[in-house]
Parts: C-alpha cells; sequence; structure tokens
C-alpha cells in the first residue's frame, strides 16, 4: 500500500492580496447605500458577490455574510420608521453604530488586524439572549436582597465568561478554510506548516477519551466523537467517549458538572492508561 501524502492542487490562500482586496471591496459597497438611497447597501455588495464569488477564495461565504446583515438592517431600518410615526420615537439616530461598524470592519480587514474577542463574545452571547438578561436580572435582584454568595458566584462566572481573546487573522482564516471548509484532517491532507502531513490513523499507543455536551449548539453531538473515526488504529479498550446530560458548549469546560462529572471522568481515564504505561515499563512489555 502507497502510504505517500496524495497532493491536491492548493487553493488559493483566503489571506491572499487578491481576496483580501475583493473582500475589503465587498464591505465598503455596503457604504453605497448613501449614493442610492433605498437599496444601495444591498445592491452593492449583491454585485460583486454575483460577479468574483467563483473566482475569489472566501468572498463566497463573506458575501453571504454581508448581505444577511444589510438585509437585516434595511429592515430594521424601515420598522424603525414606523416606530417613529406611531409613538414618536426618534430611533433612527441609533443607525450611526451600525455605519461605523460597517466602516470599522472594511478597515481591520485591510490593516490584517484581529478578529476582536468583543465581536466573539457578541455572537455567542446573542445565541443565549434571553439566558444572559435572565442571569443579569437575577444578579441583581441578588444584590438587592444582601445575597452576596450568589452575587459573588455570578460575578465569577461572567469574569470568565466576558474573557475572551482576539483571534490572530492567519489563524481565524486558516481554521475556517482548513478545518469547517476543506476539511483538511479527515481527508488526509491536513499537514503541519505546510509540510509534514498528519496521519491520525497512525495513532495507535496513545489513548482517546471525547467528551460532549447533551445541548451543546456550538459543537454539536457528534463533532468530537468523529475523531473515533479517524483514530482507527486505537484499539477498542484504550478509547471512550462520553456524553455530559444537561449541559451546553460552555458546560463541557466550566462549572458544577464539570467539576463533579466530567473531571472526574477524564482523570480516572487518563490515571487508568498512565498506570499501565508504569507497568509495562517496570515489566518490560508493551501491547
Amino acid at each position: 500500500m502507497d502510504d505517500s501524502p496524495h497532493h491536491e492542487p492548493t487553493p488559493q490562500p483566503l489571506d491572499s492580496p487578491e481576496a483580501r482586496q475583493w473582500i475589503t471591496i465587498l464591505h465598503i459597497s455596503a457604504l453605497a447605500g448613501f449614493l442610492l438611497v433605498g437599496f444601495g447597501q444591498i445592491l452593492g455588495p449583491l454585485i460583486i458577490w454575483l460577479i468574483k464569488k467563483n473566482t475569489v477564495p472566501g468572498l463566497e461565504a463573506a458575501g453571504r455574510d454581508v448581505l444577511n446583515f444589510q438585509i437585516s438592517w434595511t429592515l430594521w431600518w424601515a420598522l424603525s420608521w414606523v416606530f417613529v410615526a406611531l409613538f414618536g420615537c426618534l430611533v433612527i439616530p441609533l443607525v450611526f453604530p451600525l455605519v461605523v461598524l460597517v466602516a470599522w470592519v472594511a478597515i481591520a480587514f485591510v490593516a490584517g488586524a484581529l478578529y476582536p474577542g468583543f465581536v466573539q463574545l457578541a455572537s455567542f452571547m446573542n445565541m443565549n439572549w434571553n439566558r444572559h438578561v435572565d442571569a443579569q436580572w437575577k444578579f441583581f435582584n441578588h444584590l438587592v436582597g444582601g445575597d452576596g454568595d450568589n452575587a459573588t458566584k455570578h460575578r465569577e462566572f461572567y469574569d470568565e465568561y466576558l474573557s475572551v481573546l482576539d483571534l490572530t487573522e492567519e489563524f481565524y482564516l486558516q481554521t475556517i478554510q482548513r478545518v469547517f471548509q476543506e476539511h483538511h484532517l479527515p481527508r488526509g491532507i491536513y499537514h503541519y506548516r505546510g509540510t509534514r502531513l498528519v496521519k491520525p490513523s497512525a495513532i495507535r499507543n496513545v489513548a482517546l477519551m471525547t467528551v460532549e455536551g447533551e445541548k451543546d449548539d456550538i459543537s454539536g453531538i457528534g463533532q468530537t466523537q468523529a475523531a473515533h473515526d479517524i483514530c482507527t488504529s486505537i484499539p477498542d479498550n484504550m478509547r471512550t467517549d462520553y456524553i455530559q446530560p444537561g449541559v451546553g458548549h460552555y458546560g463541557v469546560f466550566n462549572g458544577s458538572r464539570f467539576e463533579t462529572e466530567i473531571a472526574p471522568r477524564v482523570t480516572q481515564f487518563t490515571r487508568r492508561f498512565t498506570r499501565k504505561a508504569a507497568e509495562e515499563a517496570a515489566t518490560g512489555t508493551k501491547r
């Protein structure tokens, strides 16, 4: 069997000068709404997306995101006029921060800067917005009621939850491209630093444990379990999978159920194979 890596045509990287230039133009074209009153903010990105989506790497997905945002913004803008007519509320000035945000995204992309932590945070907090609002309301009641213990727990949780690091452009774009779009690892074409082929099937003597959350809406059940499918040489008695009931994505890594149910299982699994390695070293045997 030929174990040499098979090489596929290398696509133009997402962070190439041409891709960056066209995606920047895509974002800036949304400002066409100031020139073409009505739907210019949609027509600008739509035209670029239709022309370049099949030739510029990353533009097809970026165009969908821009168009989704602009369509949502346009609907919100139209509804704001309805509120003005019905209630006399001056909500139009709230549009200004959105304009600033569009300009900021375009400038950041040109500069090749970062995927800011606060933008990441806003994205996944909006996935469970009601839960966070409810948590803040309970926090307020704890403070008013003098419940210092629960108030402290709330602060400790959110001090950690809100600590989101910026991601470098290279890391973020490479992860999107190689992991989620082109699936390099399961296809057997993932290279370390572009030179050394990574072969999960070559792993034989390392135990594998995967952990997932029953209510995880970010990394759904099966995404981590896939590691067992590509690590085909690990014996069955050296692998296990555990699904933690009642926790979401964050609960897999933090909280009471992590401390009382997940961490002990991970520790037990690790110690079992640490002892196994020690016994094999002592007896000079190896399975």
